[in-house]
């Protein structure tokens, strides 16, 4: 998906087992473009490819993410991730983070923050 100068994309798979339908998100992308860094919305890029990948399945309802996964914390990777996380906008709540959420064993302060604000909404 289109994520600006950094890296996000939607895995989705189904079982046979249970016929269902799963989602894992990859990093989020930016928050800012270049070297400005001037605020850009490429985590509402993210939402709604989000929102319409899950509508092509033709689910409805909330959108659940199974798994979240933070390659690195480098900004162009996690601030899209924090956005989505801390609820960007009412239409947000729509996201129903499954868990887990799997991050790199690093320490970086953007990883804290995210991590940290992560807990409460991924099981």
């Amino acid at each position: 998906m289109y994520a600006g100068r950094g890296d996000a994309f939607i895995l989705e798979y189904t079982t046979t087992a249970d016929d269902g339908r799963y989602f894992v998100l990859v990093d989020g992308g930016p928050l800012g473009t270049g070297k400005t860094h001037q605020p850009a919305p490429y985590y509402k890029y993210l939402f709604e490819t989000l929102k319409d990948v899950w509508k092509e399945g033709a689910s409805s309802g909330d959108i659940n993410v199974d798994a979240m996964v933070c390659s690195h914390p480098h900004a162009d990777h996690i601030e899209g991730l924090t956005l989505l996380v801390t609820g960007m906008d009412a239409a947000a709540s729509m996201l129903q983070f499954k868990g887990p959420f799997i991050v790199p064993n690093v320490s970086d302060p953007q990883l804290t923050r995210l991590k940290a604000v992560a807990v409460g909404r991924c099981t």
